[in-house]
């Protein structure tokens, strides 16, 4: 006998006990296999089967298409033996004895009270009963919901008792699979709550019932029931007496943890007044007002350290040495300016400079309509501290790369680090991990080092996803990485953002849109937020919005790295533009396989077949594992359609099923 293993949560997949795939080409094939296996006695007459998968046909022809559904099944499953539906008269029987379904095994694993079998059953939980697989037909759409939906509870009880009987770091994954089944379970976030609560984590339990409200007031119109309140309450409690327990361990709060990375580590930076060229009185101000903006805006990233305005604009038309200036505000670099006039038009011009060589690192000039002034004072605000930013991080990593690896900060390893990861390369993702975990050895609070080594658990999520049994280990990591890093500082833009990302791979959609708005609150003017934004848009259906946002972050980056392009090829393709998909992924410098997937269905889109194939052959021969049934369970797109139509491409352009 060789049975034949049907794995049903997460997707579809058959294959032998041996593991080779066997490929079911039709879907509504493997949805009559999916209808047997739950099927109460895995028993169903033929005008069941046929009212769940063909209800817009008559008998006749709905009968007639179940005959097909079974040949096809007989010649696709040529190598079990015996074929393992058994037809008795009416009836259509699925035979146990040459059928292993994961759903059976995770039913019983779940109903045991043996804390290793509900461990396993979370093991066995890959994802939602069926998920990817759509039909044309509301009865079949209406059937699997429902059994998605049971499946679903089953497994929030065994998240919600695994959460209850482990401590630390294995209460808080359960916690958060058990927060990715249904954010709007409200049982779910006291679970979560009370796991961070367990683990010392007060802060992120008080931020969890935050996430919780807003989840509730925006998508029911609800407040939180008296039982997440009054858990809320005690958590709350529990933070004051952390506070004012004078003899125990000194309590840090979110706000200030900031503070635990040594700010010398940081680059420095000084703005002085801009100084104004013209006779024009109410240009200083205009000037004044511009710069505490760009204070105000470049505080915003945490990667940096602004020296205050009180100590900056002492230096008010003065002619100091700009060595000087910087050695006495502890400076690393000095931003200067000036506004005049010219006719009806201003025009702001913005110089950065070492403190320590006098060099010019990068300058720009911006001319406006003086009549516009009030309106564009944000816009202008923005693209100077986008230029600033992004300059100091090009320095920063400059400077690291010239001195010897032992003698380099933790900030410094992390910006050579940052220089791996944003070339996007399999190649770069293991010596960007490497440093990010140097620079956490120096200063494990230091929250973006985290942040970014979560970004490369994330990478190698995607990596491995097409080898047996380390997609999801890699995923779980980055989740427990992000985590962290928004534990240690709460208000830091990038480690919201990748939380966001990582909630975003992992299918939570409502969790990774709260965390990357909270990031661009926080942060407006950084870019790459803006990018990882759009990117949800995408798998969410809304490629035009995403587009808009690329726009927008490369308005404010001139110099877009790498990895911006491969979601703007994914924006096009969703708008079908395939031709201008196609050129932003040919302007990759590097491109992972994925990258090299999209590319090729974006040929065959197009109408380039020959291209498209050899684009494919050389995905496959980078990726041999791949195929499209593992590639439907693991995109996350929450449209079918979404998915149906990238996939359609990589099938026309040869990626096999």
């Amino acid at each position: 006998m060789t049975v034949l293993v049907l794995c049903l949560l997460g997707g579809f997949q058959a294959r032998l006990p041996s593991s080779r795939p066997l490929t079911i080409r039709s879907k509504r094939a493997q949805a009559l296999l999916a209808c047997l296996a739950v099927a109460p006695g895995n028993i169903l007459t033929r005008d069941k089967v046929a009212g769940i998968l063909w209800s817009y046909s008559d008998d006749g022809h709905a009968r007639n298409s179940l005959r097909q559904s079974l040949t096809m099944l007989r010649h696709d499953l040529v190598a079990v033996e015996p074929f393992p539906i058994i037809a008795e008269g009416d009836r259509l029987v699925l035979d146990r004895a040459a059928v292993d379904v994961d759903v059976w095994s995770f039913e019983r694993l779940a109903a045991s009270n043996d804390f290793e079998q509900l461990r396993k059953g979370a093991d066995l939980y890959r994802g939602d009963f069926l998920d990817g697989i759509h039909l044309s037909d509301p009865a079949f759409e209406e059937w699997s919901a429902a059994e998605r939906d049971r499946l679903r509870r089953l497994a929030s009880d065994v998240f919600e008792r695994l959460a209850a009987r482990q401590i630390g770091g294995d209460a808080i994954t359960a916690a958060q699979r058990l927060l990715a089944l249904d954010t709007l379970r409200e049982a779910s976030h006291r679970v979560a709550m009370q796991a961070y609560a367990a683990q010392g984590e007060v802060d992120l339990a008080l931020r969890q019932y935050k996430t919780c409200r807003e989840i509730l007031r925006r998508e029911l119109g609800v407040e939180p029931d008296a039982e997440t309140q009054d858990l809320y309450r005690r958590v709350r409690d529990t933070r004051s007496a952390q506070i004012d327990t004078k003899h125990s361990a000194p309590f840090v709060s979110i706000a200030s943890r900031e503070l635990l990375t040594d700010p010398a580590q940081k680059p420095a930076v000084a703005l002085l007044p801009f100084v104004n060229m013209s006779t024009d009185p109410h240009l200083a101000s205009f000037g004044d007002g511009l710069a505490e903006d760009i204070i105000t805006e470049l505080s915003r990233f945490h990667s940096l350290f602004i020296i205050a305005r009180s100590s900056s604009f002492q230096y008010r038309d003065r002619a100091i040495d700009v060595n000087l200036m910087g050695q006495a505000l502890k400076a690393q670099y000095i931003l200067e300016g000036s506004v005049r006039t010219i006719g009806r038009s201003i025009r702001i011009t913005v110089q950065l400079i070492d403190a320590a060589t006098g060099n010019h690192l990068w300058a720009e000039r911006y001319d406006r309509d003086i009549q516009d002034m009030a309106q564009v004072q944000d816009k202008l605000t923005a693209a100077i501290v986008a230029g600033v930013a992004a300059q100091i991080r090009a320095a920063a990593t400059e400077q690291a790369r010239r001195k010897r690896t032992e003698s380099l900060a933790a900030y410094e390893l992390l910006h050579l680090g940052l220089e791996y990861l944003n070339r996007a390369g399999s190649d770069d993702i293991v010596p960007a991990r490497l440093l990010f975990q140097q620079a956490i050895e120096i200063d494990p609070n230091y929250a973006q080092a985290h942040a970014h080594l979560a970004d490369t658990f994330g990478e190698s999520h995607w990596i491995d996803v097409y080898r047996a049994g380390s997609a999801e280990a890699g995923l779980d990591r980055a989740l427990e990485s992000a985590v962290k890093a928004v534990a240690l500082d709460d208000s830091d833009a990038v480690c919201h953002c990748v939380l966001g990302a990582n909630y975003l791979c992992a299918k939570s959609f409502d969790l990774a849109r709260l965390e990357l708005d909270r990031a661009i609150e926080l942060n407006p003017n950084d870019p790459d937020l803006l990018v990882q934004r759009g990117a949800l848009e995408n798998f969410t259906g809304q490629p035009q919005a995403a587009l808009d946002l690329f726009d927008r972050a490369e308005r404010l980056n001139l110099r877009p790295p790498n990895w911006y392009r491969h979601h703007r090829g994914l924006a096009l393709y969703g708008l079908g533009q395939y031709a201008e998909a196609s050129a932003a992924f040919e302007r990759m410098i590097v491109r992972p396989t994925y990258v090299v997937r999209y590319l090729a269905a974006s040929y065959a889109q197009s109408g380039r077949p020959a291209e498209a194939r050899a684009t494919a052959a050389a995905a496959l021969n980078m990726e041999p594992g791949f195929n499209l049934r593992r590639y439907a369970v693991v995109e996350p797109y929450r449209s079918g359609a979404d998915l149906d139509h990238m996939m359609a491409g990589m099938r026309n352009a040869g990626l096999p099923a």
